[in-house]
């Protein structure tokens, strides 16, 4: 997922009427479009920064054995964001982010909230970002429980 398209999805959360308005734009242009609405849109996207970010974590091993810093990686920072972004949209919108359930959004979350961090090669061992690895997962993990 782009960062273009994450600032446009940001910028559209501003307020209530912010999002309605995006959400009747995006459905008009489902009219030209096959998508529907800000679901199509917007869950793609989520599940794709997920397995980005779970296949980032499970290849955080160097090749001299050590684990890897992950704090900083581009996979944990695009989750970050369409994990605040979704916290955003269910402040905003209860009947999008019911949409959004409906719709599949609750699997990847439950698949990040369901990772066993202890069991993952880059927080475990004596590594030297071995705490640093768990606080950025657990972060990731608080932000989906909210």
């Amino acid at each position: 997922m782009t960062e273009h398209f994450l600032a446009i999805i940001q910028s559209k959360l501003l307020t209530r009427k912010d999002l309605a308005l995006y959400r009747m734009e995006l459905l008009e242009d489902e009219k030209n479009n096959s998508a529907k609405g800000f679901p199509a849109l917007f869950l793609p996207g989520f599940r794709r920064s997920l397995d980005a970010f779970v296949s980032r974590v499970h290849q955080t091993t160097s090749h001299q054995g050590e684990n890897v810093r992950i704090v900083k990686c581009d996979e944990v920072a695009e989750l970050g964001s369409m994990l605040t972004i979704y916290r955003r949209i269910a402040e905003l919108d209860p009947t999008l982010n019911e949409e959004l359930g409906m719709e599949g959004a609750h699997w990847p979350l439950s698949r990040l909230i369901k990772m066993e961090v202890s069991s993952l090669d880059c927080c475990c061992g004596q590594g030297t970002h071995v705490e640093e690895n768990q606080d950025a997962i657990m972060e990731l993990q608080d932000c989906a429980c909210e």
